[in-house]
């Protein structure tokens, strides 16, 4: 049920699916309102809530709320879905039921798409509740879309997209992905556009035990590395001496991994490869490129059984020289603890 349309088209529709959310709702549906830019059209998807959602919506009398009532669950991502098939704004900024948007939130990122028109995609930093950590994001375009083809470098309530980047490529989210489905999304964005974080805190990101991501940790993992698959595959092309399931296992680490020849191996040959098909291609900033994947060395060290030995100390410097670029601190840091022990 479409409660309340308004004539006027919006420059922004704001999406907001809710399921059970009344412990928070009403902060978050409140920051909205109090925006500090005013033209827009809320849609609040109550995807048939079965606590006090629904009544907390249906008190708030602002024209700009239009609520839409699922007849049954339908799960976030088709939620998602049918709010951008309802939206009439240029923009559609996402926010979620236990969030906060900043006052100003809508106002930075209007007045960004508004000035730079070959970007459909822009985000936000984000202050973590409760404990008020500040979380960074690469805010740059060559940043991001080297980022991102190993990880989702976007907040996903924090996000404005233009809409008419959607309708012309038919971009959607993949409703066979019940999590991570916005880091999916956001790269097949970014094939048609510029993208950009505003390097300032927009919104505050609740963190609780009933979140998706908390409570389905093991499923949340399963999809990621699923959807790392595909990114890897659109960057360049898998022949068969590359091994699919390690690079997931990699990319998505368990807490601790082998370090055995075979893996050894298999790594060398997957940095081997994407280094040299982006040198040929240049399908992202090179240099940008060797930072994301020196990081991802690192953090499978940090992953391997302790203590470190030189033989693994000498393979990982092996690896950085591979890819030309040496965090000196780090090895410098494994060395001397090797040292100590002898």
């Amino acid at each position: 049920m479409d409660t309340d349309l308004k004539k006027t088209t919006p420059l922004v529709s704001v999406v907001m699916p809710v399921y059970n959310a009344s412990s928070f709702i009403e902060e978050s549906i409140n920051s909205i309102l109090q925006q500090t830019f005013s033209d827009f059209e809320f849609i609040i998807i109550n995807d048939a809530s079965t606590d006090n959602s629904r009544n907390i919506i249906s008190s708030y009398t602002d024209s700009r709320i239009r609520i839409i009532d699922n007849e049954q669950n339908l799960g976030v991502t088709r939620s998602l879905n049918k709010g951008i098939k309802l939206a009439r704004g240029k923009y559609i900024a996402r926010m979620d039921a236990d969030d906060i948007a900043l006052s100003n939130r809508f106002e930075k990122q209007v007045a960004f798409l508004e000035s730079n028109p070959d970007y459909g995609l822009v985000g936000a930093y984000m202050q973590l509740l409760p404990s008020g950590a500040v979380v960074r994001v690469p805010t740059t375009d060559e940043e991001l879309k080297a980022t991102m083809l190993f990880h989702n470098p976007f907040v996903h309530p924090a996000m404005m997209i233009r809409k008419s980047i959607l309708v012309q490529h038919q971009l959607t989210y993949d409703e066979s992905l019940s999590a991570a489905q916005d880091e999916d999304l956001w790269f097949r964005i970014a094939q048609y556009c510029k993208i950009a974080n505003i390097p300032e805190v927009l919104l505050k990101y609740r963190v609780h035990d009933q979140q998706v991501s908390t409570a389905r940790k093991t499923k949340q993992q399963d999809i990621s590395r699923q959807i790392k698959v595909r990114k890897i595959k659109h960057f360049m092309p898998i022949d068969s001496s590359l091994d699919l399931e390690f690079y997931q296992y990699w990319i998505v680490p368990d807490e601790i991994v082998a370090f055995d020849k075979p893996v050894q191996q298999k790594l060398k040959k997957w940095l081997t490869a994407i280094i040299l098909y982006n040198k040929q291609h240049q399908k992202v900033n090179h240099r940008l490129l060797r930072i994301q994947l020196a990081n991802l060395i690192i953090n499978y060290a940090s992953r391997l059984n302790k203590p470190f030995t030189m033989r693994q100390w000498l393979y990982l410097a092996n690896l950085f020289f591979l890819i030309r670029r040496f965090p000196f601190h780090f090895l410098l840091s494994l060395f001397l603890d090797i040292f100590k022990r002898k």
